[in-house]
């Protein structure tokens, strides 16, 4: 797991009161699958960027590409873990 954030992100009073039905959640489930496929695009870009041959600054930004978008990805099943059960 990623150190994403400082503290951990406390669970909303709202949403753990308010529990969503299947059909409610089905959006969110789409959009998060959605996002995580983009990520997995952007992450195989990144890695084909760095088979080539580039400047030492492209390489260093294709790496911060890389790493960012796992940063993503993990925010993204984190926000699925909390609110898609």
């Amino acid at each position: 797991m990623f150190p994403l954030f400082e503290t951990e992100i406390p669970k909303s009073p709202v949403i753990d009161c308010w529990p969503m039905t299947d059909d409610e959640l089905l959006p969110l489930k789409k959009w998060l699958h959605d996002l995580n496929n983009r990520m997995g695009t952007i992450l195989a870009t990144a890695e084909l960027l760095q088979m080539e041959q580039l400047t030492p600054k492209a390489t260093e930004r294709s790496r911060l590409i890389e790493t960012k978008a796992l940063e993503v990805r993990e925010i993204v099943r984190q926000i699925a873990d909390h609110y898609v059960k």
